[in-house]
């Protein structure tokens, strides 16, 4: 992954000062998943947490 922040963060200085993770990937994902309406329940199959 830092690979890719790092060829990215030349397009966008602000990305370089960031902490990316494979966290920060998921999070970003539920947090859009969930903005445009799908069920919280639902992300949390698709990302891997049983209930």
């Amino acid at each position: 992954m830092r690979k890719y922040v790092d060829m990215d963060a030349g397009e966008e200085s602000t990305l370089a000062e960031k902490s990316i993770h494979p966290h920060s990937l998921r999070h970003t994902t539920a947090i859009h998943l969930l903005k445009a309406g799908v069920d919280i329940a639902t992300i949390s199959q698709w990302l891997g947490h049983s209930g």
